[in-house]
């Protein structure tokens, strides 16, 4: 997979527009994943030394110590977050959406400490799917030109090809976003392609369209995906399933 997968061109002007239209959405994402981890932190009590405890003031009285607090992180994996973006035909009106969607996730991520990021476009040919690379921290930017697009949807490949490529990845958390308009060319293969991810510790969700809605619940399942009208929805659709992670069942 990884020897087939393709690689954007560089295109400096190219990313700068599309990054500039995405400041606000950037900013948001960014600090959801920074709340997340903020909120793994927690109080330590009952210590000799510290901030001065207000649940525990009656301990000097009693001839006790321990009435101090510290505030501790606690320690978490770190997380790989996958994008894989659908840029078959029937997503052509909106590759617009596409590349500001790679603009607000590879900028709002790759500057989060303890995240990797990664993000790929499909199509699919008579051969099977074309996966090429568009983000990544070894490549020097977002990578949106020459970009491969039009053909089918071969979405069950496509998520298969990105469980991989994630796999290669060294955080042992990993999460799959799948951006897509919700219409695969095989929706036996997304199943048995979701069903390999999540078996192998890797979480997918699908962010679609919402007039595609039932269609996403019945291949995702609900809880495992969320719907926008535009990129201003992103950031919001991401903070919900980043809020979800680790729950039972998803």
């Amino acid at each position: 997979v990884a020897a087939r997968t393709k690689k954007a061109r560089y295109d400096p002007v190219l990313a700068a527009r599309a990054i500039s239209q995405v400041q606000r959405e950037i900013r948001e994402i960014r600090q959801v994943f920074r709340q997340q981890r903020d909120a793994r932190s927690h109080w330590l009590h009952g210590l000799d030394r510290g901030r001065l405890d207000d649940r525990r003031l009656w301990k000097p009285f009693v001839e006790d110590s321990g009435y101090y607090k510290r505030r501790d992180v606690i320690g978490r994996p770190s997380l790989a977050v996958g994008l894989l973006l659908d840029v078959s035909s029937s997503m052509k009106s909106f590759m617009l959406m596409v590349e500001q969607a790679a603009a607000v996730c590879s900028q709002g991520l790759l500057q989060v400490p303890g995240i990797d990021f990664a993000a790929w476009c499909y199509t699919g040919h008579s051969d099977g799917v074309s996966l090429t690379s568009i983000c990544d921290r070894q490549l020097p930017g977002l990578c949106l030109a020459d970009l491969e697009q039009g053909g089918g949807t071969p979405s069950g490949l496509a998520i298969a090809g990105a469980r991989v490529l994630m796999e290669q990845m060294s955080e042992k958390r990993r999460v799959l976003l799948h951006f897509t308009d919700g219409q695969p060319d095989n929706t036996a293969q997304v199943a048995r392609a979701i069903g390999a991810c999540r078996s192998t510790g890797t979480q997918v969700y699908a962010i679609g369209l919402l007039q595609h809605r039932r269609m996403l619940a019945a291949q995702y399942g609900e809880g495992g995906f969320e719907t926008i009208q535009s990129v201003l929805d992103l950031p919001g659709a991401v903070a919900r399933i980043v809020r979800g992670l680790g729950a039972p069942g998803r």
